[in-house]
């Protein structure tokens, strides 16, 4: 998610702290995306990551390209 997990040198730690885990075969990164904001405005509820921008697909990539230096398969 922009602004809260994209933080590379964040991301890296994680690489470093799952790299040895054998029990961790692919990572799963699921970019973040505005579907759902049309069920809080339905419920009458304010919708807090409206201003949150969506990922670029550049971003995306690069994390992925970050994950799998460090030897895990990403979806």
């Amino acid at each position: 998610m922009p602004q809260y997990s994209d933080n590379r040198e964040d991301i890296k730690k994680l690489c470093e702290f799952i790299a040895p885990m054998e029990n961790v075969e692919m990572v799963d990164v699921l970019p973040y995306h505005k579907l759902g904001m049309h069920k809080w405005e339905t419920l009458g509820e304010k919708y807090e990551l409206a201003d949150t921008p969506i990922p670029k697909k550049e971003d995306i990539l690069e994390i992925k390209e970050l994950i799998k230096s460090y030897g895990k398969k990403v979806r």
